[in-house]
Order: structure tokens, then C-alpha cells, then sequence
């Protein structure tokens, strides 16, 4: 009877390689649980061209350092939830493909003539979740010499959604608005609005139940008006 005298230590460096090893002939059953750490796994040494395509991770993935990286129009789903059961409502999307951050910087304009001073700089924050914008911004001292018509904000971060007047899509979108130093109706307040398919928002001062109008360029007092606003709206994408 033959005695099999060759062990772990008979191995030469590196005479076990991939092509000598069949294919599943090493199956998770044949590895002890913890005999392979990362100190055994040379750097680099396990790419993505050695990992089966979509594995499944059992009891969850931590990452200790680095960013979960996707591919564009790529994201985490969420088709594993129910979608909603309400009537009429329509699931377009289960993907969240999309998040950012950070600041712009609003142009406060008037839509008849421009301040001769120049259009008043603002300061913004956003935050994009998917297709969801909110926008946080702010104006101190706008210019109005010179100017006349609607005031328009110009230089929103993203254009919204595009109403073809089929999909159901909302065709303005509104917010809220804080004026100071702004001649208006003793009763009215202000909201913000930004319309389908542009990156420009406007101020409305609403009257009573039944009147509503843009905020102007005569509504202001040049170099002393100051406006704070929030908005959210959908993008295209």
C-alpha cells in the first residue's frame, strides 16, 4: 500500500496555481470557517474578474474606509418593498440613483429691464435626493435701480421636470418666502415658484382668497430688500 508522504510543507512557492485547480473543485465546504483572513490575501490579489457576477452577502456590507461606487443610471433598489397600493398610483421608479450636495449661487434679475447696478448676488444651498431638489437661498440689499418687471431668480442648480400635459406631471412647483423692507398689500404673503422646465423661480404675493400676483420691481425698496427662500421640485433626471 502506497503512503501518501507529501504534505502542506512539500509544496513548492507558487506550484499551486489557478489552472491546476478544476473548476468548484474548492467549494465553501472544504475552507474552515476563519482560516482565510486578509492577512492571507495578498494586496490586490482578488479582483473583480475573480468574483462570480451579482454575489449574494449574507448578514450585511461594512465598509471600513472608501465609497460605495455605482455606475451611472446605476443605484440601490429597493424592489424588494411593496410599492404603493393607492388608486391610481404608478411606480416609475424604485432605483435611488442619485444624491449631492452643495452650494449655487442665485442671480436676483427683473424680467422687464435689469438693475443698472447689476443683478444681486445671492447665496444657496442645495441638496438632490434622486429626482427631489431642495433649494435653501438668500438675497441682502437687492439692486432695483433701473429695473422694472417680475423679479426673476435666476441660476437654479436644476432645470424642473418638463409637464407635457400626459404624465401627470406637476406643472409649477411651490414653496415659501420671508421679505424684508417689501411694499406689498397689508394682508398678503409671500410664496415661491419655479415653473416646469426652467431654472428660474419667482415671488408671489398672495392678496386674499382670490388674488394672486409676482413680486416686482416696484415692490421693493433698491439696495434694502432682503428675501430668504425654500423650495423643492423634481427633476427630469
Amino acid at each position: 500500500m502506497a503512503i501518501d508522504t507529501l504534505g502542506a510543507n512539500a509544496l513548492a512557492s507558487n506550484s499551486v496555481t489557478a489552472a491546476k485547480i478544476a473548476d468548484d473543485a474548492v467549494v465553501a465546504a472544504d475552507i474552515a470557517d476563519g482560516s482565510i483572513t486578509t492577512a492571507k490575501i495578498a494586496d490586490d490579489a482578488v479582483t473583480g474578474a475573480k468574483i462570480e457576477n451579482s454575489p449574494s452577502i449574507a448578514n450585511g456590507l461594512t465598509l471600513t474606509d472608501g465609497d460605495l461606487v455605482f455606475a451611472s443610471g446605476h443605484g440601490i433598489s429597493f424592489a424588494a418593498d411593496a410599492s404603493s397600493t393607492a388608486t391610481g398610483a404608478t411606480t416609475a421608479s424604485e432605483i435611488l440613483h442619485d444624491y449631492e450636495e452643495g452650494t449655487f449661487q442665485p442671480l436676483c434679475n427683473f424680467t422687464g429691464a435689469s438693475p443698472s447696478d447689476g443683478k444681486t448676488q445671492g447665496q444657496g444651498q442645495y441638496t438632490k435626493i434622486g429626482r427631489m431638489v431642495h433649494l435653501f437661498f438668500k438675497f441682502t440689499n437687492i439692486n432695483t435701480n433701473g429695473a422694472s418687471g417680475d423679479m426673476q431668480i435666476q441660476n437654479m442648480p436644476f432645470t424642473a421636470t418638463i409637464d407635457d400635459g400626459g404624465d401627470g406631471a406637476i406643472a409649477a412647483f411651490i414653496g415659501c418666502a420671508k421679505g424684508n423692507h417689501i411694499n406689498r398689500h397689508d394682508s398678503s404673503f409671500l410664496h415661491s415658484l419655479i415653473l416646469d422646465n426652467t431654472t428660474n423661480c419667482k415671488i408671489t404675493e398672495t392678496i386674499d382668497n382670490a388674488t394672486s400676483d409676482n413680486l416686482t420691481a416696484s415692490n421693493c425698496s433698491h439696495a434694502t430688500t432682503d428675501i430668504q427662500i425654500a423650495i423643492s421640485y423634481t427633476t427630469a433626471s
